[in-house]
């Protein structure tokens, strides 16, 4: 691993600005040039628009083919997301709701930006700045504000999270497989029965929602499955547990749903045990935030945006080999682009997750041997403190 390190003390001499530019330089460049293409962009949100002028108009928002032009995907939200753009167009035309979904989406993504990009920490979190892609920008699509949304939320009100349960709750009716989200108040520093009644409390406006949605009209019910079936488990595995599943070449979903628990079960004990290290609640939560994204079962590239946090947070609790290794992955991301550079990102972080997980674990079983060896007392020092840094005290007004 001789490499690692020599490319580590060459990635520490860099200055800041130089760092950020080396990993977003793919992502700029392309967005740069695809703006001189005659290629849609905001595509998720014309689909959205799209139903919500079939409503408008009383006509179907699952069609085989939608009415109006949609370029490459289709609307895969709840009808709860046809109607507000429905009722947006009513009040404002559909310029209207455009300029409107441009200027909040602007805000979300330069939001995100400013936390990723500013304040102590940086170079241990940059690497992971390579899975920011054109594509999961130009897209437009309504999964970055939630991500952005409930990433705000936890950062400003990081101490109070009971006012989490609002966006984690709409982003479950809007698109249910951010139930994972539910999982975020495992990482909070509020008492077990809270932490578990929170997360159980999130999920039933959703469990509500999808009961009235089913006994209400079980034709479109219907036409929501297929169509949520067709792209997000055939036409667009993306990055996460269901590519790896299609990878081993596992098409019995019987067998996916125990393997996921496993898989959930494993990632989100590795996230607790790290947890306890973390300097405050709002680093628990952006670690949290991490573990979450790697629970959702098809990680697009729209879906990574706000990862860095977390994982930047998790490379700098194991010091300098953690933060070398997150580099090569960071720059193995940047090699390879597309497809694999994605999947090798997310592999990698999972590994790093699980890896760190198992070294303070054992670190944490030494030290209480050691407490009983020497008769101590568990307060008693037995080495250096925890490497976690308060890198996000600067923005946690707590």
């Amino acid at each position: 691993m001789g490499w690692v390190r020599k490319l580590g003390v060459w990635y520490d001499g860099l200055p800041p600005g130089l760092t950020a530019l080396l990993f977003l330089a793919p992502c700029l460049v392309t967005l740069l040039l695809q703006s001189f293409w005659p290629k849609p962009w905001f595509m998720d949100f014309n689909a959205m628009a799209c139903a919500g002028d079939a409503l408008v108009h009383n006509m179907p928002i699952y069609p085989p083919k939608p009415a109006c032009p949609v370029f490459g995907t289709a609307f895969v939200y709840t009808p709860l997301c046809a109607q507000i753009c429905a009722t947006l167009q009513r009040l404002l035309g559909f310029r209207g709701e455009t300029a409107l979904y441009g200027v909040i989406y602007s805000a979300g993504v330069l939001g995100v930006l400013a936390l990723l990009l500013r304040g102590p920490g940086f170079k241990a979190r940059a690497p992971f700045l390579a899975g920011l892609t054109a594509s999961g920008l130009r897209f437009g699509n309504l999964s970055v504000l939630l991500h952005a949304g409930i990433l705000f939320t936890a950062w400003r009100f990081a101490a109070k999270p009971l006012l989490l349960l609002p966006p984690i709750a709409l982003a479950c009716v809007l698109k249910p497989t951010f139930a994972v989200y539910a999982a975020l108040f495992l990482f909070t520093s509020i008492p077990w029965w809270r932490r578990m009644a929170y997360g159980a409390v999130t999920l039933l406006p959703a469990a509500g929602y999808f009961l009235y949605f089913r006994l209400t009209d079980q034709n479109l019910f219907g036409d929501f499955l297929t169509v949520t079936h067709l792209w997000g488990f055939r036409l667009a595995n993306g990055h996460g547990f269901l590519s790896l599943i299609s990878l081993a070449g596992i098409t019995n979903f019987a067998a996916i749903y125990p393997l996921y628990a496993v898989y959930a079960a494993l990632l989100l004990l590795c996230g607790l045990v790290l947890a306890q290290a973390a300097a405050s609640p709002a680093e628990r939560l952006m670690l949290g935030i991490a573990v979450c994204i790697l629970l959702y079962p098809r990680i697009m590239p729209y879906d990574q945006f706000t990862l860095p946090l977390g994982m930047g947070l998790l490379a700098q609790q194991g010091g300098k080999t953690t933060q070398h290794l997150s580099l090569a992955i960071g720059l193995a991301c940047l090699a390879t682009g597309g497809n694999m550079g994605g999947q090798i990102l997310y592999l990698g972080s999972c590994a790093l997750l699980i890896g760190r997980a198992a070294a303070t674990w054992r670190r944490g079983i030494g030290a209480e041997f050691e407490v009983k060896r020497r008769g101590l007392r568990p307060s008693t020092p037995l080495g250096p403190e925890s490497r976690s840094k308060k890198f996000l005290n600067h923005m946690n007004p707590l």
